[in-house]
């Protein structure tokens, strides 16, 4: 818990639009309960969609943090899936996140697609529990720095 604290005490600067975050963040924990049912019941494939989940909506909850007014512009660079293009949005704001919350993201970031289509499957191979449980992880470490850097 400290880890995450001191970590987020770095990216910290002044906090916006309050209800928009608690709105993301609780959908991000509404998802962390989903992933780990699906875990539970050895569904690694929706696992690791709704890791990658999990963690877009974190990082689009510390994009409403960090954003003092959204222009409808704004607004339309969070219609994506894309975790790096969310992580690109908070660095030109904030500064460099942190590398684990990069490792992250570069984890997650096929599972949105990958999960979802068979042509793009052989992007990520075979759904097993290691790749799940791994999945799980960057997922919390990303939901985990959203929700410590907006206190």
């Amino acid at each position: 818990l400290t880890k995450w604290k001191n970590m987020a005490k770095f990216f910290t600067k002044k906090l916006y639009n309050k209800n928009d975050v608690l709105g993301w963040l609780k959908q991000a924990e509404d998802d962390w309960r989903w992933a780990k049912a699906s875990f539970r019941e050895k569904e690694y494939k929706g696992t690791c969609f709704v890791a990658h989940q999990l963690a877009e909506k974190s990082l689009k909850a510390l994009i409403f943090a960090k954003t003092p007014k959204f222009t409808p512009l704004d607004l339309k660079k969070l219609h994506t899936h894309d975790l790096f293009t969310l992580a690109k949005q908070l660095e030109s704001d904030s500064g460099k996140l942190p590398k684990i919350i990069r490792h992250a993201c570069q984890l997650l970031n096929d599972y949105y697609m990958a999960t979802r289509y068979p042509d793009v499957h052989e992007a990520v191979g075979e759904y097993t529990r290691e790749l799940a449980s791994e999945a799980l992880k960057s997922a919390l470490a990303v939901f985990k720095f959203a929700k410590y850097t907006r206190k």
